[in-house]
């Protein structure tokens, strides 16, 4: 939860937390809960894939939306140790399309800037995740990748 609240401190676009109970099991083992505040219409993004979510709203709009929240958060210094798709939120509100980053338990979190090399580990796990969920490519389709990439670099898809 203490991670969570300062990840929200430095702007990041995360739930709100409001209550967390942690069991130790044995050794390293731990169960937890986090009690958060509830995004309305919020989706995961495997999810918002698989619901048509990304079809309605188009591509264009959830790679940005998740792109932009994750670049937020690497220039401030987090490292999301288990960055995956169900751990990307995507929600439309009256602004537009805003992506939201969870599950911050073993996250890590250092002085400014993300290191490089941290930021390519973290966008490989997300490949990663990509790979695991969706094998077949159906959704996620390996240009959708290419455009992700870009936009989080800030270079636009089509100008490549």
């Amino acid at each position: 939860m203490i991670v969570t609240e300062e990840i929200r401190r430095r702007g990041i676009p995360t739930v709100e937390a409001y209550g967390a109970y942690v069991e130790q099991l044995w050794g390293p083992f731990y169960r937890g809960w986090l009690v958060t505040r509830e995004l309305t219409g919020a989706q995961d993004l495997w999810q918002a894939f698989k619901s048509g979510l990304v079809q309605e709203v188009g591509i264009d709009t959830i790679l940005r939306a998740v792109a932009a929240s994750l670049r937020a958060s690497h220039r401030e210094g987090v490292y999301h140790t288990d960055l995956n798709l169900k751990n990307i939120l995507v929600c439309k509100e009256k602004d537009g399309v805003n992506g939201y980053i969870i599950d911050f338990d073993k996250a890590k979190l250092v002085l400014g800037h993300l290191p490089p090399e941290l930021v390519k580990k973290n966008l490989s796990r997300l490949l990663r995740s990509i790979n695991k969920l969706d094998p077949a490519r159906t959704f996620f389709l390996r240009r959708h990748w290419d455009d992700f990439v870009n936009l989080y670099y800030g270079v636009e898809p089509h100008a490549v």
